[in-house]
């Protein structure tokens, strides 16, 4: 009886030990899901902030800032991208295919589509010398109006190695980036130009430039261009 008294008030102590830790993490979470609703609402503000500023910034266009160039530079790669793209179709590419499918063992998942080995071929070599034009940006990418991402810039186009947390980065491609607000709006306006603020997958809070994409005068999706918000307050090179 000794023996078990003194197991059960082992127990008990043991049992009020992790009971404490059991709060301290349930305080420890609520701290941190409590961070992450401020952080998500505080970029949400930045977003809001942006596509006025962006609005404003309209009507006092100097083409002096990096920012002003770099709309304009947008507007010229755009034109680029749609006429690939128009070449794909002509040649018989399905480019509004979206019959996408799910390419088993992948996480991020991804998908194929019909154009997806063309752009492959096609776009990756105009992603990189848009990218090489416009040193200041992360991405510059073509993406359809459901989000679908078929190919990537070279660097991030990386094979799977089975590490979801290195693939997140280094494998981006073949991925439909349509999970928020900024990521849908971004492919489905049909505004002149669309600038908003978002925190990515990756955690990095970026300036998001889109500009609809047309294929014989059908909205296909979007130019999409990611850059550091300091950018917006730098002046020309």
């Amino acid at each position: 009886l000794m023996k078990i008294a003194a197991a059960i008030e082992e127990l008990s102590t043991n049992n009020s030990e992790i009971t404490g830790k059991v709060v301290s993490i349930n305080t420890l979470t609520k701290d941190v899901a409590k961070e992450m609703e401020t952080s998500s609402a505080s970029v949400t503000t930045l977003n809001r902030a942006t596509e006025k500023m962006l609005e404003m910034v309209s009507f006092f266009k100097t083409g002096e800032g990096r920012f002003d160039q770099l709309i304009e530079k947008a507007q010229e790669v755009r034109l680029v991208y749609e006429k690939k793209i128009q070449q794909l179709r002509k040649q018989g590419v399905n480019v509004f295919d979206t019959n996408y499918q799910k390419v088993a063992g992948t996480n991020p998942q991804k998908h194929v589509a019909a154009f997806t080995k063309a752009f492959e071929t096609e776009m990756i070599p105009l992603y990189e010398a848009a990218k090489t034009q416009m040193p200041d940006v992360i991405y510059v990418l073509a993406v359809d109006r459901n989000g679908y991402l078929p190919a990537h810039h070279a660097a991030f186009s990386q094979p799977m190695t089975g590490n979801p947390a290195h693939d997140l980065i280094h494998s981006r491609h073949q991925r439909i980036f349509f999970s928020n607000e900024t990521e849908k709006r971004r492919c489905t306006h049909t505004e002149n130009l669309l600038m908003q603020t978002y925190m990515r997958d990756t955690g990095q809070i970026l300036n998001d430039l889109s500009l609809p994409i047309y294929i014989d005068e059908r909205h296909w999706g979007a130019l999409i261009i990611g850059f550091d918000p300091k950018v917006m307050f730098t002046g020309s090179k």
